[in-house]
């Protein structure tokens, strides 16, 4: 028995592909085969009354339509040794696996192992036929209070088990099942045998030995026990295969017999017209089709017409292959796209919103090219007068055709793929046919019109479909994937990589899976900066890792190859963009202190200031005084969050300090960069974190305009700040600081004789009388790092 129905969204080249299908086979006292084709799935089952068996394979298609012979989920029952299971296997490795195991009574136990990588599984045994128990408390229920009172029991209350025991009772059957969930350590013969739990199931299969006799550990054994002459799983073109399994009169009801009519008529001067346009086709190598489908339903109160369009373009002289559908003026999708890359031939699929491709060919050579174009046409010559029953010349360049049927072919049945759409009557309907050819041959047009057809539903409502194609030798325009709105998917390895990223083309790439992804570039001598949403690493054409600072830089124009490591199967952006040279300059500080002097440097300078290791935590603090010139701006920043100030920057006019910080043992390079005239100091010094003084340390200050940075540490939790006031005012402190860490801060005011004023007073309007006053600097939370406290107080 079949049942089938047109994939209408297939090309209708290939049977297999183009109808959806479900097939039975069964020989009495043999056997039988079920087998379908539909949407995204594949199914075989097999059984043989013979030997007692039965298996079924049932195969997922990915988004691109194709099926992996690696991955697949089998179910199979073995009826003499009584024993059923179903295992999925994903990239020939198994992944689930489940077995049932039975008695003549009906299920003995089964063990179910859904995740092959976890160290869980679960095991359901029916104690019905184990010894050493009285009575139960269980439930068909999954209920917690009833799973919390479940067990088993003797008579004197002694609890043999406590757990789910589920239960279903009917007129003719009682089951009874303890369902555990264990580790694959825990899974042991005394678990098996329910010996762990002081009763026991007397059954040689109850064994760890009969156990892993069955179980499936190797796929190569199930490639051995499930492949039948008709059909070998194992291997590529599934849907052909299980096409090939369907009856051929069946076949032949669906397709019927391929009977080509002879034309009568004009046939030699039409002949001749069609080879004058595929030598030109042959010497320009490149053909583009455009069609237009107009529907038109005609019923008593209106007259409906609908307009789709299509368009296929070729060209061979540049090995491209280009094939797109565009409906109603308003939707584009591009499909499949063939190119040469990096010697190779490339196909390119768009899926979705990710272009994915593979390497169709190692040789790009016009042979390899035409073997894919007409793999994809699914012929490789054209019958031009095939369905053609009259052909009349009636000028030059323009035939008249009556048609039948077969001119649309015999692998589609063209009734009931109409049928399928609602349409009728195509045995009585008009079909003509109207071609002009160009003066110089280089293309045509060719106008379809079908009359006479009818709704299925309603005779009286009339119907005409007309085709009009336009194929032409000229006007493909090469597209390179890279500039489309569809999102490359990268490589997982150095070696995949078959395309180049522009580096100044902005886009979006998937990674292909995994942590890592590599691209390819072509950078210009000169200086880079970025956007990847990555971390990565760059190499030259040798191997050698590309060293990363303030810039990239690259000092000769070249192939260079990135590796992007990617947390997430997601869009990563990717642009790298040049950007004027930079004048760099590298200092080697002093350990202690020291004056660099900047002249004369405009936009356009980097500093790399670098301080050697040492063996204490220190402090490096730079300041930068009145004095200069002109300057608009200046910073400077360390990668390292922890390691110091992240970014700081000084105005004209400005004189402050930065501080960063350089952990015992390590060294530290901190990037500046500016933008001024004339000369510029910049003091540093390289100073020892305090350690515990034993006391609370105490900075002294004149007055309230002057007052020093304070250091705390894990240590130094406190500071004492003494200071005079010799106006009385409105009076606000401001803090500014610098933490190698998280930390909150708070400040004290006091009076000179201990007496408490003001509880964390930052930022907030106090007034102050002449005299003398100390501050409190402290934490407000335990903290374990170093914190520079810039203190400013302002008067109102």
């Amino acid at each position: 028995m079949l049942s089938y129905s047109y994939n209408l969204n297939s090309d209708f080249v290939n049977p297999e592909d183009s109808i959806y299908y479900h097939y039975y086979e069964f020989k009495e006292n043999q056997g039988g085969i079920h087998a379908y084709s539909i949407n995204n799935s594949v199914f075989y089952e097999y059984s043989s009354v013979s030997e007692g068996r039965s298996f079924s394979i049932h195969f997922d298609v990915d988004e691109s339509g194709e099926l992996d012979p690696t991955s697949y989920r089998l179910d199979a029952s073995d009826n003499e040794n009584q024993l059923s299971y179903m295992i999925e296997v994903q990239n020939n490795e198994i992944t689930s696996e489940m077995y049932f195991v039975y008695d003549d009574h009906g299920l003995l136990y089964y063990y179910d192992d859904q995740d092959t990588l976890d160290d869980e599984l679960s095991l359901y045994t029916d104690i019905s036929e184990a010894d050493g128990w009285d009575y139960l408390i269980g439930s068909y229920m999954i209920s917690t209070d009833i799973i919390n009172a479940s067990g088993l029991f003797l008579n004197d209350g002694t609890i043999l088990y406590s757990g789910p025991v589920y239960c279903s009772v009917s007129s003719h059957s009682v089951t009874a099942q303890l369902r555990r969930t264990i580790s694959i350590e825990q899974f042991t013969e005394d678990e098996l045998n329910l010996s762990n739990y002081g009763i026991h199931l007397d059954d040689e299969r109850a064994t760890m030995s009969y156990f892993q006799s069955i179980q499936v550990t190797d796929v190569d054994q199930v490639k051995d026990d499930f492949i039948v002459d008709e059909f070998d799983f194992t291997q590529n073109q599934i849907r052909l295969q299980l096409f090939q399994l369907i009856d051929d009169s069946m076949k032949s009801l669906i397709f019927g017999e391929a009977e080509t009519p002879e034309p009568t008529g004009n046939v030699a001067e039409f002949n001749l017209s069609m080879q004058n346009f595929e030598s030109q086709l042959e010497s320009s190598q490149q053909m583009s089709l455009s069609e237009t489908l107009t529907t038109t339903v005609i019923s008593a109160t209106k007259t409906t017409t609908n307009i789709a369009y299509a368009g296929f373009e070729y060209n061979l002289n540049s090995m491209y292959y280009r094939a797109y559908s565009q409906v109603n003026n308003s939707f584009y999708r591009q499909t499949t796209m063939l190119l040469p890359y990096d010697d190779h031939l490339v196909e390119f699929t768009t899926n979705g919103d990710v272009m994915e491709y593979s390497i169709w060919s190692d040789d790009v050579v016009s042979s390899e090219y035409m073997s894919y174009l007409f793999e994809k046409l699914g012929t490789s010559s054209s019958e031009t007068t095939a369905g053609m029953l009259e052909i009349n010349k009636t000028d030059a360049f323009t035939f008249e055709i009556i048609l039948d049927k077969s001119f649309f072919g015999h692998n589609v049945d063209v009734d009931q793929l109409f049928l399928q759409q609602g349409i009728a009557g195509l045995d009585d309907a008009v079909l003509m046919a109207t071609i002009v050819f160009d003066v110089d041959y280089r293309g045509y047009t060719l106008d379809v019109l079908m009359t006479g057809l009818v709704q299925s539903s309603s005779p009286s409502v009339n119907i005409s479909i007309r085709n009009l194609s336009v194929v032409s030798c000229d006007g493909v325009v090469p597209i390179d994937p890279l500039t489309l709105t569809s999102l490359i998917q990268l490589p997982d390895t150095k070696e995949e990589i078959i395309f180049d990223i522009p580096a100044e083309l902005w886009k979006e790439y998937i990674p292909s899976g995994g942590e890592v992804s590599w691209f390819r570039m072509e950078f210009d001598e000169g200086f880079y900066n970025t956007w990847l949403n990555a971390d990565f690493n760059i190499y030259d054409a040798d191997g050698h890792l590309v060293e990363q600072g303030l810039y990239l830089y690259f000092d000769q124009a070249g192939t260079y190859f990135i590796e992007a490591f990617t947390e997430d199967f997601d869009t990563v952006p990717i642009y790298f963009f040049k950007i004027p040279d930079r004048i760099i300059v590298k200092y080697d500080l002093n350990p202690s202190e020291g004056l660099l002097t900047l002249d004369n440097y405009q936009e356009g300078i980097d500093f790399y200031l670098n301080i050697p290791e040492g063996s204490t935590d220190r402090l490096v603090r730079f300041a930068f005084p009145d004095g200069v010139s002109t300057l608009a701006y200046f910073s400077l920043y360390s990668e390292e969050f922890l390691n110091g100030f992240t970014w700081g920057h000084m105005y004209e006019g400005e004189a402050m300090s930065m501080y960063f910080n350089v952990p015992a043992g390590e060294s530290l390079t901190i990037y500046g960069s500016g933008n001024y005239l004339g000369t510029m100091d910049v003091y540093y010094v390289i100073f020892d974190v305090p350690s515990d003084m034993g006391s609370m340390p105490i900075y002294e200050s004149l007055n309230w305009e002057n007052l020093p940075d304070i250091i705390l540490t894990a240590e130094i939790v406190e500071a004492r700040l003494n200071f005079t006031v010799t106006e009385s005012a409105y009076y606000l402190i401001d803090l500014e600081s610098y933490s190698f860490g998280m930390a909150n801060v708070a400040v004290d005011l006091y009076s000179a004789d201990g007496t408490l004023l003001y509880s964390d007073w930052a930022n907030r309007n106090r007034t102050l009388e002449p005299g003398d006053y100390y501050l409190i600097f402290r934490f407000d939370d335990s903290y374990t790092n170093t914190i520079v406290i810039v203190p400013e107080m302002i008067k109102h």
